[in-house]
């Protein structure tokens, strides 16, 4: 058994690291409608100031800088601007989706390891979307 059969139990801690580094928060129409809603912005200004095309979908822009955090991450424990409406994609992590880097990254996923006293699998990864 791995961490990945404890997910039921994951507690967000709110530690932004899934929220920086290499990869595209792919947004869907649903996500486009309700953070242009939440940030009270027409959908067609939040896709100009927020978003990029990608080759398939609009995805949201990172910051400016090495680390390449998402634009609606805020340090100094803001954490995300948008979370009670954030994109499916960050909902799903680590639960639809991680990394090879999750658990030693993730401080949820580090309390799963502690809790259960467990190692990862690395065969039994999902394949990721967005890497930290």
């Amino acid at each position: 058994m791995s961490w990945i059969d404890h997910l039921d139990e994951f507690e967000c801690q709110r530690c932004g690291n899934c929220c920086k580094g290499v990869g595209d928060v792919l947004l869907n129409r649903e996500d486009i409608r309700r953070i242009a809603a939440h940030l009270e912005m027409t959908q067609v200004d939040f896709l100009h100031e927020f978003t990029r095309r990608t080759q398939s979908r609009r995805a949201l822009i990172d910051q400016r800088g090495p680390k390449r955090w998402c634009v609606f991450y805020g340090g100094d424990g803001v954490g995300c601007r948008i979370n009670a409406v954030k994109p499916k994609q960050c909902a799903d992590y680590p639960h639809r989706w991680h990394n090879e880097d999750t658990a030693g990254t993730c401080e949820g996923v580090k309390a799963l390891i502690r809790r259960f006293g467990e190692v990862p699998d690395e065969a039994e990864e999902i394949p990721a979307a967005r890497g930290t």
